[in-house]
């Protein structure tokens, strides 16, 4: 049986997946979101899609008028900020409230995202992260 739960809990959400591909984020995943006919004024709905053939799906791949994203993985999205952007994020326990919250290092400074929220796993902790590094860091 598969674990529906347990794989879309490890894939980047939509809005993480459209800023991935704005960094150029480039690595063959085998899961997309996708789009078909957006408008200026209006986006339509994403849809995703697991287990598809691997593939960079941000690069210029296009059929008629659907937009593909790629929707890596949240270990494959931490690989390559540490790779292309010398961040190590980390997801970290904070044991008196039982909650996690992330880490990030870069090669000038410790981000301790204590302050910036709580989260009742790991994994979100470390989503928080892969936001805030890509609306800031990267």
């Amino acid at each position: 049986v598969y674990n529906y739960v347990s794989t879309l809990d490890s894939i980047v959400g939509f809005e993480t997946a459209k800023l991935l591909k704005q960094k150029g984020f480039d690595t063959p995943c085998t899961s997309r979101y996708w789009i078909e006919d957006p408008t200026e004024d209006r986006e339509s709905l994403a849809h995703l899609q697991i287990n598809c053939t691997e593939g960079d799906w941000n690069s210029n791949y296009s059929h008629s008028s659907t937009t593909y994203f790629s929707a890596p993985g949240i270990e494959d999205v931490l690989e390559w900020v540490h790779k292309e952007h010398d961040l190590l994020i980390e997801g970290c326990r904070d044991y008196s409230t039982n909650k996690y919250y992330f880490v990030i290092t870069t090669p000038k400074e410790r981000i301790d995202g204590l302050s910036l929220g709580l989260y009742n796993t790991r994994t979100q902790a470390k989503k928080a992260a892969i936001n805030y590094s890509l609306n800031n860091l990267v």
